[in-house]
């Protein structure tokens, strides 16, 4: 049904923020799911496909099985855009609204407003940011005295006001990026050999918790509503996580660089180039060093230690990851993604060329179709796997294309068996590489974050994709002379035994304890943030004979802090989107 069609019949009981725009109205009976249970019940029906979903938060994870199973319409009470969901929903194609508020409905326990399962609703997302569900003129709500335009957000940037600038007033984007360059007393962003080969000074390890407070804010204030997950506790892991990483990762830091020296470092982060498929990538290299900051900052806040305790830990930490940065870049330039404009076409031409040679022309919407649920199957997947963060989704580029048009590089790792519950995604390949070709013309803002995310204005960028080129590696350790090039076929069947993975994997995290949840997934950042570059050092056995894997004590240092009531959402605000814990030596 088109807006203008459905605009005598219906009534506005709610807006929100549109994911993509699309001009027909997506129609069908309301469902509530507000348990991991509720979902689970609700894709054993058969008719799934008929319904739009409303949940509260905007998380992948949490409807995973949903997603999976086809559904007409989401709807989130939490949540932007570009968040996990925002970008997943993109991907299959289904009509999204997210932050929305309800001015028809029934009030649950929590005083949220959502319309009685099997309403039938019409979500129009013609316009961005604000789009509106709406419902028959003759259908029975109780009417709220809040106001539309209160619930509506004015952007699609939900967050709340006091974190959509960071905490000393400069903004994100290039013009932020160039007052933070203009603040620094050193030239510590810049990769210079002389200053790679000895130890920081403590002005430019000041510079560099200055320049890591701005970007980390810059990086994760586009998404840092997503609300909650109702799957997986993802705050309070996080938290553990960063802490745990502060309270090791100096060890193992020390470990590999006298296994392989500077230039031995150096050659790790180029494998950034060399290789698709790997987790030597931009999010790695960033998270080697950056979140070892933020876990000093919690410890701090949670009275573990004081701003003077271990300082050659931290500028350690920093020269880590500015060794990895330099092998990456391959040159003597800036440090990090931000500063040369929010690009990051890392790898080397043949593999461009390779792509090229190789590309799959789309020739209908059939077609864009099949390759936008393939990328969306694997990407939520690979989501699952990694409990709901992006260490297991990497881009890089854009590329420019020579008569035109640009490409996109993304890889999802689907089967990393350094974790345990990687046993239920044992049948699929270790990653894939999907290239994107976009030659249309169309005129699209591209923003590739330092942590090896693609942001595009307008949101929908698959609209416009014109070829792809898909590589599938069966594990970790096959070399890139035995990638395999997936045609149609293998991409359909690929799909399908992605979403069956993660169909396998939701139920066995749902049966999870809280604390094991939270174990689980402060153990994906521990493990992640430094094992690939172990790895390409050759070093992780060593690491592994250390003790890498023993946790428990040092998880039960804050384990009872981190989880007390309110006490992660108290934390993250200013720590992730204000600096606060990043204190000067």
């Amino acid at each position: 049904m088109s807006i203008d069609e459905g605009a005598a019949t219906l009534q506005e009981i709610g807006a929100g923020i549109t994911v993509f725009v699309d001009t027909e109205l997506a129609v069908g009976p309301s469902i509530w799911l507000g348990s991991p249970e509720a979902v689970i019940e609700f894709v054993n029906r058969e008719d799934t496909a008929d319904f739009i979903v409303v949940a509260r938060g905007g998380t992948t994870t949490f409807l995973t099985p949903a997603l999976v199973a086809g559904i007409k319409g989401i709807i989130t009470l939490q949540g932007a855009p570009t968040s996990h969901l925002g970008i997943i929903s993109r991907e299959y194609g289904i009509p999204c609204l997210m932050s929305v508020g309800f001015t028809s409905g029934n009030v649950n326990e929590r005083g949220e407003i959502i319309p009685p399962d099997g309403t039938i609703l019409s979500l129009d997302i013609s316009t961005t940011p604000r789009g509106r569900v709406m419902a028959p003129q003759d259908a029975n709500l109780t009417q709220h005295t809040q106001a539309l335009d209160d619930a509506a957000p004015a952007s699609e940037n939900d967050a709340p006001a006091d974190i959509l600038r960071f905490a000393n007033g400069v903004q994100g984007g290039s013009v932020g990026e160039k007052i933070m360059q203009s603040r620094m007393q050193t030239e510590v962003l810049t990769l210079s050999d002389e200053s790679l080969n000895r130890d920081l000074s403590t002005a430019e390890v000041n510079d560099l918790l200055d320049y890591y407070g701005w970007n980390v804010w810059d990086i994760l204030v586009a998404r840092i509503s997503e609300g909650e997950s109702g799957l997986i506790p993802r705050q309070e892991y996080e938290l553990l996580g960063v802490y745990m990483q502060w309270r090791l990762h100096p060890r193992w830091h020390r470990m590999i660089t006298e296994s392989v020296g500077v230039d031995g470092l150096r050659e790790v982060g180029s494998v950034a180039r060399k290789e698709i498929g790997t987790k030597v990538n931009p999010l790695h290299i960033w998270s080697s060093g950056v979140p070892t900051a933020l876990g000093r900052g919690i410890a701090i806040a949670l009275g573990k230690h004081d701003t003077s305790y271990r300082t050659e830990d931290l500028s350690a930490a920093m020269q880590f990851t500015r060794r990895l940065y330099r092998g990456m870049w391959a040159d003597q330039g800036a440090m990090f993604t931000a500063s040369r404009n929010y690009t990051a076409a890392i790898l080397e031409n043949h593999w461009l060329e390779r792509f090229q040679a190789e590309k799959t022309v789309i020739t209908d919407r059939d077609q864009r179709r099949m390759f936008q649920k393939f990328n969306g199957g694997t990407g939520i997947t690979s989501f699952l796997l990694h409990f709901d963060n992006r260490c297991g989704v990497a881009d890089s580029g854009p590329y420019p294309l020579p008569g035109g048009g640009w490409m996109l590089v993304r890889d999802h790792v689907l089967n990393d068996t350094e974790y345990p519950w990687a046993t239920h995604v044992s049948d699929l390949p270790y990653a894939v590489t999907s290239v994107m070709f976009f030659e249309s013309g169309e005129e699209i803002e591209k923003t590739l974050v330092d942590i090896g995310t693609m942001f595009t204005t307008p949101a929908n960028y698959l609209k416009g994709l014109t070829g792809y080129a898909v590589y599938l590696k069966a594990t970790e350790q096959t070399p890139m002379s035995d990638l395999v090039l997936l045609d149609e076929a293998g991409l359909v069947s690929l799909t399908q035994s992605a979403e069956a993975a993660a169909s396998r994997l939701y139920p066995q995290i749902a049966a999870m304890t809280e604390r094991d949840k939270i174990l689980a997934g402060a153990r994906v950042y521990y493990t992640d943030f430094i094992a690939p570059i172990a790895k390409a050092a050759g070093t992780w056995d060593a690491l592994l004979a250390e003790g890498f894997y023993d946790l428990a004590g040092v998880a039960d240092e804050v384990y009872d802090q981190i989880t007390a009531p309110g006490k992660a959402m108290e934390l993250l605000p200013p720590h992730w989107g204000g600096g606060a814990g990043l204190h000067r030596i």
